[in-house]
């Protein structure tokens, strides 16, 4: 129910400090979050609501070089326009029907589909 960014300093990935734009966000738990990595259907950590941290289960999948506590995002947006393709689906509990969808792509860049683009003549 939440995310961050990150900034990679050259040997690891930091959070991104002091960004009026791009601070850690809390979403509320009405709040569905569904995520797809180059087509594949990621399955999102549940964190405790008291905490804004990665959970152990994230933060042991950071890859090869990296210690345990040390967070990876899972999508990158890089400096060249190279993107992670990937696609977020951002729903309410009560009606997941209506969905927001954001996708990026290198060829496309970053889209955002809200439910009234489905109904647009």
């Amino acid at each position: 129910h939440s995310y961050q960014f990150f900034i990679y300093d050259g040997a690891q990935w930091q959070p991104l400090q002091d960004s009026t734009l791009f601070h850690p966000r809390t979403l509320g738990k009405d709040v569905n979050l569904d995520l797809q990595l180059e087509g594949t259907k990621i399955k999102l950590a549940v964190t405790p609501d008291s905490s804004d941290n990665a959970s152990a289960d994230d933060q042991s999948k950071t890859g090869d070089n990296a210690s345990s506590s040390q967070p990876r995002p899972q999508i990158a947006l890089l400096s060249s326009g190279e993107v992670t393709p990937f696609k977020i689906s951002v729903s309410d509990t009560a009606d997941p029907s209506q969905r927001y969808i954001i996708t990026g792509s290198l060829m496309k860049g970053i889209v955002l589909e809200s439910p009234d683009d489905k109904h647009a003549p």
